[in-house]
């Protein structure tokens, strides 16, 4: 049986799909503005850059807005924020699949 998923873990996935919404709508508007000829220059960065600097703003993100108190005054017995880098990984890549899958139907259906 599956564990429940925690309040922490919840706030994370919100944060990392808040920006991994940005990345999609950055993803889509090169893909709408770039010519055919540099595509294949800003592939990369769309499809891993832009990814990886929503996981990192996500990451810091909660890291900066979620210390507690006892973080705050330097206690060393304080717990560390729960941040759910895997889920935050597979949250921020979801729109290269959603990019993916429409970049596919427009192949086909041309």
């Amino acid at each position: 049986m599956a564990e429940p998923v925690s309040a922490a873990t919840r706030r994370n996935a919100l944060i990392y799909a808040a920006f991994a919404i940005v990345v999609l709508g950055l993803q889509l508007g090169l893909l709408a503005t770039v010519d055919e000829t540099a595509l294949p220059v800003f592939a990369p960065l769309c499809l891993l850059g832009l990814p990886a600097l929503a996981w990192a703003a996500g990451w810091f993100t909660i890291g900066l807005a979620f210390r507690s108190e006892s973080e705050l005054e330097d206690d060393a017995d304080a717990a560390p924020v729960r941040r759910s880098p895997r889920l935050g990984a597979v949250i921020c890549l979801a729109p290269n699949l959603l990019l993916c899958c429409w970049l596919f139907a427009l192949f086909v259906f041309r």
